[in-house]
């Protein structure tokens, strides 16, 4: 069920149109609202778990109903709802419009947009091109609105995936919109990415430079002082360019392209991986 649900749910999410409205992250920013002015443990249960017992008493309400139409129509719709996210998706072409004409201004600004997508915590060395910024970034978006999707809801269906995307939704609101980004919730969802983004980077050197970026992840596995987007980064780079490409200063598309070509790579390592799991029946 989760292979065949999810496989059509990535299809049709593609297929989905670039820049329609996010409706339902309205929805939630609006739920978020309510609760700004209380502790950060009764948000994380209004917004997280609240939800996840919904979705996870729902899946078990309509199991069998129309021959098992009605549950699987459950599982592709509550992955279209959390896999990806259209803003960045159209942001990112715009920003290949703009590398290939050489805006610089616009490239930086694409850059901009996105780090306020992940937290003020995340750190961008000044050295770093902007193509490789913006390339290791999307990449960690990548992770946060496909790779860790997909986890969660192989590992506990729909309810799993609402959990990951309200988690997301909560993390996100409390970074960018109230701008004051609590110690609980970061904590929170430092823990709850630490393993997903782990075994992501585990397969990004699974498909890249495995020899040069092997060394970096296991050094992730014992480090405790730097985020799990850091290490993303440090391991795709390692992946992905030589030593001599990522001290070169270049606004260049197929540098980001790389980046973003080695994150697909990954997720369909990632999908072969659970598909050999069903077959072996390790996975319903």
């Amino acid at each position: 069920m989760s292979l065949i649900s999810l496989l059509l749910a990535l299809s049709l999410e593609r297929a989905r149109r670039i820049g329609a409205s996010w409706w339902w992250q309205h929805v939630f920013h609006w739920w978020l609202q309510r609760f700004d002015r209380v502790s950060a443990i009764w948000q994380i249960a209004m917004a997280v778990v609240l939800p996840t017992l919904l979705i996870a008493w729902l899946q078990v309400s309509i199991s069998g109903l129309l021959f098992g139409l009605t549950n699987l129509a459950l599982w592709i719709f509550i992955p279209l709802l959390t896999l990806g996210c259209p803003p960045i998706q159209q942001g990112y072409r715009d920003y290949l419009r703009a590398a290939a004409s050489g805006d610089e201004q616009a490239c930086s600004d694409f850059n901009q947009q996105l780090l306020k997508q992940i937290h003020p915590l995340h750190q961008v060395s000044e050295q770093e091109s902007i193509a490789l910024t913006t390339g290791t970034q999307l990449m960690w978006l990548n992770y946060r609105y496909y790779f860790a999707v997909i986890f969660f809801y192989v590992l506990a269906g729909p309810a799993g995936a609402i959990f990951y995307g309200c988690s997301r939704g909560l993390h996100l609101h409390k970074s960018t919109e109230v701008q004051a980004l609590e110690p609980t919730v970061n904590n929170f969802m430092h823990y709850l990415d630490w393993l997903p983004s782990r075994l992501a980077s585990l397969c990004y050197l699974a498909v890249g430079n495995t020899s040069e970026a092997l060394p970096i992840w296991l050094h992730a596995l014992r480090d405790t002082k730097h985020s799990n987007g850091y290490w993303l980064a440090k391991v795709a780079v390692a992946a992905e360019l030589s030593e001599q490409e990522s001290e070169h200063e270049m606004l260049c598309v197929a540098t980001t392209c790389r980046f973003v070509s080695l994150a697909k790579r990954g997720i369909m390592l990632a999908i072969a991986i659970i598909a050999i799991l069903t077959i072996a029946g390790w996975l319903i």
